[in-house]
């Protein structure tokens, strides 16, 4: 079987040609009636990466530690240059979002949102990568954190973190 080369290197398809990664250590809270993107200060999920080639895909793996206010639904998405990728079909009125979780309230965490995406943008211009997310009824989205995160030995900081990787194409 022939591997099928990128111009610029020779690398066999499905190389990995480059890899980013943002990580965000901090806590953060927000509350707002639409998606927001993760960043706090300095500290940001998003990513710039610039295609070595327009055949190259870019596989985007997001792992969001987020939690919200017992039973309240949070919705977390990735955007390219501020618009969703694979928005979902069929959703009604629903609210397009890679994935979904539910508030466990107090200092109980809720699972990590994992997101993988591989995305095709036909493209070598920078493109910007962000994690996107907000909770329902506006209430309260904690980011690395719980509701009432105390400060003891029996509660965990995490790290949430966006990786972005050109695959050749």
């Amino acid at each position: 079987m022939a591997l099928t080369k990128i111009a610029d290197g020779g690398l066999p398809s499905g190389s990995i040609l480059q890899v980013k990664q943002a990580q965000f250590l901090g806590n953060y809270n927000f509350n707002d009636s639409s998606y927001q993107d993760i960043s706090n200060g300095g500290e940001s999920l998003s990513v710039d990466i610039t295609p070595l080639a327009t055949s190259s895909k870019i596989l985007v793996k997001c792992i969001l530690c987020a939690s919200a206010a017992s039973n309240q639904r949070f919705g977390v998405r990735i955007v390219r240059d501020g618009s969703i990728i694979f928005t979902p079909t069929s959703i009604g009125n629903r609210t397009a979002a890679h994935v979904f979780g539910d508030g466990a309230g107090s200092n109980k965490p809720t699972m990590p949102s994992v997101i993988e995406l591989l995305d095709t943008p036909s493209s070598t211009s920078q493109l910007t990568y962000k994690v996107q997310a907000f909770c329902e009824s506006t209430s309260t989205l904690f980011i690395n954190s719980c509701e009432t995160w105390s400060d003891d030995a029996t509660k965990y900081g995490a790290v949430s973190t966006l990786t972005v990787m050109e695959v050749a194409g």
